[in-house]
Parts: C-alpha cells; sequence; structure tokens
C-alpha cells in the first residue's frame, strides 16, 4: 500500500529524536481511578477531537490545574462527583508531527489529500 508506506518512511526518518517528553495529567471520577487507561466512552460518545463512533482518544493535560480546569469547564457543578489525579511519565519517539512543513513535504501528494 503506498500511503502506508510513505508515512513508515516519513516516521523511520524521525528514528532516535525525542519528539515529546515530560508528565501529564488526568483527572477521572474516583469510582474509574481503577481503569485510568479506559477509552472506550471517549469512542462511544466522542469528544472535542474525536467524533462519535470514530476513534477514540485519551485526554491528557500538562498540568495538574489545567486538568481540573477542563473538568469544571465541561461539568455544571451539580454533576461533579469525587475525582482522582492521575499523572503519567510520557516521553514519544518517532512521532509524525502533520502541523509541521517538513514532515509534511515527506510524504508528497499523500499530505494533498489529507484533512489536517
Amino acid at each position: 500500500m503506498p500511503e502506508e508506506k510513505a508515512i513508515r518512511g516519513a516516521i523511520g526518518a524521525l528514528k532516535g529524536q525525542a519528539i515529546l517528553g515530560d508528565t501529564y495529567y488526568r483527572s477521572i471520577p474516583e469510582r474509574f481511578k481503577t481503569t485510568p487507561l479506559e477509552w472506550a466512552p471517549s469512542f462511544q460518545d466522542g469528544n472535542r477531537y474525536n467524533p462519535k463512533g470514530e476513534f477514540a482518544a485519551l485526554y491528557l493535560a500538562g498540568t495538574e490545574r489545567l486538568a481540573e480546569k477542563e473538568v469544571e469547564g465541561r461539568l455544571k457543578p451539580q454533576y461533579q462527583e469525587p475525582r482522582a489525579m492521575l499523572s503519567f511519565r510520557i516521553s514519544l519517539k518517532n512521532v509524525l508531527d502533520l502541523t509541521s512543513e517538513d514532515s509534511v513535504s515527506g510524504l508528497g501528494n499523500l499530505a494533498l489529500n489529507r484533512k489536517i
């Protein structure tokens, strides 16, 4: 499949480059703290960046306060319940940044056929 080969080639060119590494946070209802990586509700209900039923997304914030603010912004106080704050140490390598002209240009015509 030519598209897959182009994407794999572009990602392969990034080998060994640390793109992202930091601690990120997630605020979830206390009753779900035993399943912190659960993604099914995101797939079933959709959210900001993932349309319902298309793909799941795990939303993380750069700070604890931002994770709290995101919950406050989505849920009215009467619907908020006790929450658990979780932290995740994440380090990614070989990430293809589709917002970078250099990365996208390596994909050739493939990038022109995608909505980004």
